[in-house]
């Protein structure tokens, strides 16, 4: 009796030092961080996980490649990565800002972080709003996965920042064959789909599911020089991830895009 009074007096001891200094290090910040993106440090998550990021985890930003200098977008964010409740996130901008679309995020000094763990996987929306000048600007994220030590970074987002007279210049005189990212992303259940075509050509533009099974023809057709705008109606189609690919004359381009009800 004596001997088990006796651990159980250590262990009532042990559990309260457990209790005392071992939330941090076993949950990390469930309150959220900022200043762990490529933006601001090497270490990622290391301060309080493993030293080097995880190939298990993938982080990923889905928005426009292209912005209007002072205009607001509507983002993603995404953290693939095991299955439970210890996810995190941290979002930074380099030029632009940042607001929050979702209950589940909060912004802290200019970055947008979770305010209680996350379950994993997760997608959230942002606001992502693009500087006053043109030039490029850069998104960065670092995402937690389940698992204690696995985390990994978001590659970085660069965008180009254009003024809305460049836009329209660009409009009416196409440098380049282009398709930009379409737009809204995710969408429910409507998105439209931009591209540029530099000469006259014979143009498709098909929509795939992510095992390459064709879905629909949105253009097939013999097109001019300019921009060209075509809306796809996911209306009968399931939640997923879809490709939609640009072949114009030797010219071919595909991109991803999220359908989320």
């Amino acid at each position: 009796m004596k001997i088990t009074s006796l651990l159980q007096r250590h262990f009532i001891v042990l559990g309260i030092t457990i209790g005392i200094t071992l939330p941090t290090f076993l949950f990390g910040y469930p309150s959220g961080i900022t200043g762990r993106t490529l933006k601001s440090t090497l270490s990622g998550c290391g301060s309080c996980h493993s030293a080097s990021s995880s190939s298990s985890v993938t982080v990923s930003i889905n928005g426009p490649d292209n912005v209007i200098a002072g205009q607001s977008y509507t983002d993603t964010i995404s953290v693939i990565g095991g299955s439970g409740t210890s996810g995190g996130i941290d979002i930074a901008t380099f030029r632009g800002s940042l607001a929050v679309l979702s209950s589940t995020l909060k912004l802290s000094s200019g970055e947008l972080t979770h305010k209680s763990k996350l379950t994993v996987p997760f997608t959230y929306l942002f606001t992502y709003t693009a500087p006053a000048t043109a030039g490029t600007d850069t998104l960065y994220a670092t995402g937690k996965g389940a698992d204690f030590d696995s985390w990994n970074w978001a590659a970085n987002k660069v965008l180009v920042v254009t003024l809305a007279t460049g836009v329209a210049d660009e409009k009416s005189d196409p440098l380049e064959f282009r398709l930009v990212q379409n737009y809204p992303n995710p969408f429910n259940p409507v998105t439209s789909i931009q591209y540029f075509i530099k000469k006259a050509a014979s143009v498709t533009l098909k929509v795939y599911n992510i095992s390459g099974k064709e879905i629909t023809t949105l253009v097939s057709e013999s097109q001019q020089p300019g921009d060209h705008t075509v809306e796809w109606n996911g209306e009968n189609i399931p939640s997923g991830v879809y490709m939609y690919r640009l072949v114009a004359g030797n010219y071919t381009e595909t991109r991803k895009m999220m359908l989320l009800r």
